[in-house]
């Protein structure tokens, strides 16, 4: 329901249109959201940063609801690894207002995390968009939650979003040879 009530809300595109020029604005400060900041969040922004050499964007991760320094699971460190991204020392951090004014964009998984951060950062609402905006599947721009499921939805969950985060990169990188 949520999901189609966002896609409805952003146009019958689902806003695909919308992440793009946004992207396209050479955004500085990328802060990447889901709920607990131990799965998706933490592996996109690293693998993101990893990738982001020929690009001035700096990309964290945050969490909409979270244990402060709680670690990733095993099956996400593990899964992670297939990508090169090291989430073994990763720590979960809350959001924060400071690190909300300070991004130019907030990146999220689901729908429910717009509705989240509205509630919590109504002035910064038009800062947010759902990574899923640029996946194939128009019905899936939801990024499910992987933790507390098998090692394979971990891999599944990490391999669309790496899928994503190359999508991302091409839309910034393109951006940024047209200002040079």
């Amino acid at each position: 329901m949520l999901n189609k009530h966002y896609r409805d809300r952003r146009g019958h595109d689902g806003g695909k249109s919308t992440l793009m020029e946004a992207l396209g604005n050479s955004p500085g400060n990328i802060l990447v959201l889901c709920k607990g900041n131990i799965c998706r969040s933490p592996f996109l922004a690293e693998y993101l940063n990893q990738h982001s050499e020929d690009i001035q964007t700096v990309f964290r991760s945050v969490g909409l609801r979270t244990t402060d320094n709680k670690p990733s699971p095993p099956e996400a460190v593990t899964a992670a690894k297939q990508w090169g991204v090291d989430l073994s020392q990763h720590g979960a951090q809350n959001i924060t207002a400071k690190q909300v004014a300070e991004a130019d964009l907030v990146i999220g998984m689901e729908p429910v995390h717009h509705f989240e951060f509205v509630m919590s950062f109504f002035s910064s609402r038009k800062k947010f968009h759902l990574c899923g905006e640029l996946a194939d599947d128009s019905d899936l721009r939801v990024i499910e939650d992987p933790f507390d499921q098998a090692p394979e939805a971990f891999e599944a969950c990490f391999k669309r979003l790496a899928l994503i985060g190359d999508r991302m990169l091409k839309a910034l990188k393109s951006t940024e040879a047209e200002v040079k």
